[in-house]
């Protein structure tokens, strides 16, 4: 009986290890799904303000326009942005930008 008893101690003592090592992997994986939602939501603002950045963009009468998303600035030969006055506005490139209060007319 105790030749039985030490055989189940010492075959518990064996598998605690690799017990105690698949119960810190699954912790882990359970800790790394936790964080991929966290990891997603910092990705989306990224994203966004990679949306928002400055296109520059020359009028045909020269004068530099910044465009970040909806928003269109006049840049002064200060480098000072100033809203876009309302109207059409001709690019060198030929396309037209349509602004209104600052922003990209609909």
């Amino acid at each position: 009986m105790k030749k039985h008893l030490l055989v189940a101690i010492l075959a518990s003592a064996v598998a605690m290890p690799a017990f105690a090592a698949d119960k810190a992997a699954a912790e882990k994986g359970a800790e790394k799904a936790a964080q991929a939602p966290a990891a997603q939501e910092h990705a989306a603002p990224a994203q966004a303000a990679k949306q928002q950045q400055a296109q520059t963009v020359e009028l045909k009468d020269g004068t530099q326009i910044q465009i970040k998303g909806e928003e269109v600035f006049v840049v002064g030969k200060d480098a000072k942005l100033t809203p876009a006055p309302d109207g059409s506005h001709a690019a060198k490139d030929g396309s037209t930008i349509n602004t209104k209060d600052g922003k990209i007319a609909k």
